[in-house]
């Protein structure tokens, strides 16, 4: 049992990272992404985390891009998964944000219209990161990628993963 609750913690450590960097890359590359953050205020900060654990991601705007607040210590929003298996059934992308919240899965701290937006820009993130047979389960309204995106996808994982930049 131990093992099992040890390698989830270190998948989804692994996972959010790539969500992490997603989130930066996108914020500086994709004008849609970064239409969807304009609705953010300036300085805004958000707080991912995992009850029980210490697996966190911490993001602020800052000049219309999204960068890591390390060492923050107040949050605008917070979305704290209930628990590892809730985390990472979202984050490996076999549930969707909207369900999780919906099963209890995943609780917000704030303000609501701010995590909708945040909600949003997740959507667009995961339409890039995942592959179109995972974004369309996730995804309400997903169309299927563009050229755009596929290019985006290659880009992301050449570049913010690969080369670490």
């Amino acid at each position: 049992m131990c093992s099992k609750f040890i390698k989830k913690e270190l998948i989804l450590s692994l996972l959010m990272f790539v969500f992490k960097r997603g989130m930066v890359f996108l914020s500086k590359n994709d004008t849609e992404f970064i239409k969807l953050i304009k609705d953010l205020p300036e300085r805004f900060s958000f707080l991912m985390t995992v009850r029980n654990t210490n697996l966190r991601v911490s993001m602020k705007k800052s000049n219309g891009v999204l960068i890591y607040a390390k060492n923050q210590k107040e949050f605008d929003l917070i979305l704290e998964f209930s628990n590892l298996c809730s985390a990472f059934l979202v984050f490996a992308g076999f549930m969707p944000q909207y369900q999780a919240f919906s099963e209890h899965r995943l609780s917000i701290k704030g303000n609501i219209s701010d995590a909708l937006c945040l909600t949003d820009a997740i959507n667009r993130l995961q339409a890039v990161i995942f592959p179109d047979i995972i974004s369309k389960k996730l995804i309400k309204e997903f169309e299927g990628s563009s050229l755009k995106e596929k290019s985006l996808f290659a880009k992301f994982y050449l570049y913010a993963l690969l080369l670490l930049r």
